[in-house]
């Protein structure tokens, strides 16, 4: 994983979109871990899909960005929960009901932004 910096003002747009990183920046396969406004996030590509999502585990708020991440599937470092990226359902334990809180993503101009609310 490659940590980015801590935006605590971050460059918005008329509709409330945060600039996050350039789009050439995120790698398939590879996350990118920020802090914008206070919220831990992370950034991937999921099958060319540009994903970004709470750091913070639906189970227990764990810091999933100390966890691991392998073929669009992480694992929370603290109880081993894992959730599949690209659709945010927990792939282990199979009847948990909780999933990944996703950010809505625009690609524009070569950066990535997200809608935080």
């Amino acid at each position: 994983m490659r940590p980015f910096e801590t935006k605590t003002n971050p460059e918005n747009d008329s509709d409330n979109h945060l600039t996050t990183v350039k789009l050439a920046d995120v790698k398939e396969g590879e996350l990118l871990s920020m802090t914008i406004s206070g919220e831990p996030i992370l950034i991937t590509k999921v099958n060319n899909r540009i994903k970004a999502f709470s750091a913070v585990c639906p189970h227990a708020a764990g810091d999933l960005a100390k966890g691991s991440y392998y073929k669009g599937r992480i694992d929370c470092p603290d109880h081993g929960y894992r959730f599949e990226v690209l659709t945010g359902r927990p792939l282990w334990p199979e009847d948990e009901v909780c999933r990944l809180r996703f950010f809505k993503i625009l690609e524009e101009n070569g950066v990535v932004k997200i809608l935080l609310s």
